[in-house]
């Protein structure tokens, strides 16, 4: 609530913050008065509290008008005020005149709905030059990102959730449809989206000084239309968000069909696992046509930390996929030692590993791995304390190793996450719907406790 002067001494209106936390705009209208905030309806001066206009004085009708005037005078005042403290005026609101009270920052609205396409243009899709990734418009670009896990993969282990399923806890969907049905859980997990990652988060990333984030999604995250299309509407909303703030995105394909019953049969020769590809092979060609040409996008990370495969199978099959779907598509690949990168005839490709030593001794044998610097590096995970990742990250810079941090946001998981929220056991296999519902609606940033000594320790490597 913002608080109104005192009659006695009056002087103005409060001042009042956006939620941006910048002075409002002064109303322009040439008839208001900074002094008393009012105007009278041809545009003079109103006097203020306590002035009498000596004219009136000295006959009964004057006093009466006097009187009048005064309580309208101070009638239209305080419905003025009202209307400005409850936003009645939209973003045209006067400033302090310097003696009233300093008022509350108001706590900001969040809007689960995407912004409008920013005129703001990340170009088309980056390429691959030597060991840089460049940009459309020819600049070489340095990943320095961030994960938002559990926006699209929910994962027990950060989300504070037990679902009584292995795979980390990532298969928590299929429990919530066996409970309420497929509407019913798809609406618990679009309001859980909604709270986890909102404008205000991706603000957020960009006033750190990241410049990407990486975007782990299921097999589950675009469920089928009708026709037989995906709907990519989730993946929609956060590129559209990111991409009108200046932040690029790597969608990561991090959880595959049949990964909670096997994790390394996609890999492998198995009938199961040449299901599994073809399956996931389906699903990034429809995924690299949708957002062919969208500059936001820098590369699709085909595959998270699946097991090694003979001749490299998963990895090819998936990089010939995303290719049929956009063949100027930069692809990131996973789960192949560096030297068969090199040889296995991915062409437009970044190489990828995760969580290298953070000691400097560590990291420099790490980082000399790749000293033939024939193909970029981008660490698509990496994760240290608050002491090691700010000489890391000057370390990885000062070689041109990408890097992408874990994570954005979890449940009290201390230094796994530069946003953290309180501490919580929610039991999916038995809470109610109505329990789950009122804890997800709580996890939006307001309500979170920030690391301060990661942030600052990121930042200084930045």
């Amino acid at each position: 609530m913002f608080n109104l002067p005192s009659m006695s001494s009056y002087s103005g209106y409060p001042q009042i913050q956006h939620a941006n936390n910048t002075d409002s705009t002064a109303v322009e209208n040439n008839n208001f008065d900074s002094n008393t905030g009012l105007t009278n309806s041809n545009g003079a001066q109103s006097y203020g509290y306590g002035s009498f206009q000596p004219e009136l004085v000295g006959s009964l009708q004057g006093v009466m008008t006097q009187m009048m005037s005064m309580m309208m005078t101070l009638m239209v005042t305080m419905l003025s005020q009202t209307s400005y403290r409850a936003g009645g005026f939209g973003n045209s609101l006067p400033h302090n005149t310097g003696n009233s009270p300093s008022t509350p920052k108001p706590t900001p609205v969040e809007t689960p709905m995407p912004p409008k396409q920013s005129s703001h243009s990340l170009g088309t899709d980056a390429q691959v030059d030597g060991n840089k990734i460049v940009l459309s418009n020819g600049q070489n670009f340095n990943v320095h990102g961030i994960n938002i896990g559990g926006y699209l993969v929910p994962e027990d282990w950060m989300d504070g959730t037990k679902s009584g399923l292995g795979n980390d806890g990532r298969s928590g969907y299929q429990l919530l449809v066996k409970r309420f049905g497929q509407e019913q859980a798809d609406k618990l997990i679009k309001a859980r989206q909604n709270n986890w990652i909102t404008p205000s988060d991706l603000q957020n990333i960009k006033s750190i000084g990241y410049n990407t984030i990486r975007v782990p999604f299921s097999y589950q995250s675009f469920p089928k239309k009708a026709d037989g299309s995906y709907d990519f509407s989730a993946m929609d909303h956060i590129v559209k968000q990111a991409g009108a703030l200046g932040l690029h995105v790597i969608p990561d394909f991090h959880v595959w069909e049949g990964q909670d019953q096997d994790y390394k049969a996609i890999s492998g020769n198995s009938a199961e696992g040449a299901q599994e590809r073809q399956n996931s092979s389906d699903l990034l060609k429809a995924f690299a046509q949708h957002y062919k040409g969208n500059g936001t996008i820098l590369a699709i990370d085909e595959d998270n930390e699946a097991t090694g495969s003979p001749n490299d199978q998963l990895q090819k099959q998936l990089y010939k996929a995303i290719r049929e779907g956009d063949s100027n598509r930069a692809v990131m690949i996973e789960s192949v030692s560096y030297g068969n990168f090199s040889k296995d005839g991915f062409t437009n490709a970044i190489f990828s590993s995760h969580y290298p030593p953070m000691d400097s001794e560590g990291l420099s044998s790490y980082i000399n791995k790749f000293s033939d610097h024939a193909r970029p590096v981008v660490i698509g995970e990496m994760h240290g304390e608050p002491d090691q990742v700010g000489s890391a990250v000057k370390q990885l810079n000062a070689t041109g190793i990408g890097w992408i941090n874990w994570n954005y946001k979890g449940v009290n998981v201390g230094n796994w996450a530069l946003e953290n929220l309180p501490a919580s056991h929610l039991d999916l296999q038995t809470a109610t719907y109505e329990e789950i519902q009122q804890a997800w609606s709580k996890q939006s940033l307001q309500n979170t406790k920030p690391n301060t000594a990661l942030i600052n320790a990121y930042q200084e490597g930045l």
